[in-house]
């Protein structure tokens, strides 16, 4: 009896133990090499880029300021990226991704005694690509919002002919306008700068007729006898 008691401890240690050890181990990773860890994840980076292949975009996104022992998920995919696999030193690329996904991004700590402890996430969202951008009739209006080159066209395309041909005609009238009122400004400031240029003369000119309608109005007025009128 004493010895099978004897082989139930020492069963009972040999399964205990690793538990033990690992609470131990998890117990390491104290507040303050979390804190310190989570302020260097504040300064991790993420942006996107693109390239069109046959009119379809495909995204990279570059993730920079990677600490040290830290490895980074992408909860997308499911794929985990180890200092190993970092395109840089404290840098990560990830390559391959398609328009309108929705992106998360999980940090690890590998510190000792930090194993698995999450520092935080971060999100990207990539747009959606609008094909009808590259379409002719948006040469010239490429910032008419059915033309721009990120988010899904909501129109179909007969919408998008009809919209984009008013787009263009309300553009090129408001231009004319444009044209028309600087042309009227410019006349108006052609002839301020003649009055402004010539006024003295101006006033001279006026003066003189002014003088020379008293003078007649007086010499008829004195010759009212040769039947002028006055």
């Amino acid at each position: 009896m004493k010895r099978y008691l004897i082989y139930m401890v020492t069963i009972f240690t040999i399964f205990l133990v690793p538990k033990v050890w690992n609470v131990e181990a998890i117990g390491l990773c104290d507040n303050k090499v979390i804190a310190d860890y989570r302020e260097l994840f504040s300064n991790i980076n993420i942006y996107s880029d693109y390239t069109i292949v046959d009119g379809q975009p495909t995204f990279d996104v570059t993730i920079t300021n990677i600490p040290r022992n830290v490895y980074v998920e992408d909860v997308t995919t499911g794929k985990t990226y180890k200092y190993a696999s970092f395109t840089t030193e404290n840098e990560l690329i990830i390559k391959g991704y398609k328009e309108n996904q929705k992106l998360t991004y999980r940090f690890y700590m590998e510190a000792e005694g930090c194993y698995g402890q999450v520092m935080g996430s971060r999100y990207v969202t990539l747009p959606n690509y609008n094909e009808n951008s590259n379409d002719p009739l948006c040469e010239g209006i490429e910032e008419f919002s059915l033309c721009q080159k990120w988010g899904a066209s909501p129109v179909s395309y007969n919408d998008f002919v009809s919209k984009t041909n008013e787009y263009r005609e309300k553009k090129r009238l408001q231009q004319e306008q444009k044209i028309k009122e600087k042309v009227d400004d410019s006349f108006k400031t052609k002839v301020l700068n003649f009055i402004v240029d010539y006024y003295i003369f101006l006033i001279g000119g006026i003066a003189v007729i002014v003088l020379l309608l008293v003078a007649l109005k007086t010499w008829a007025t004195e010759k009212n006898e040769f039947d002028f009128k006055v």
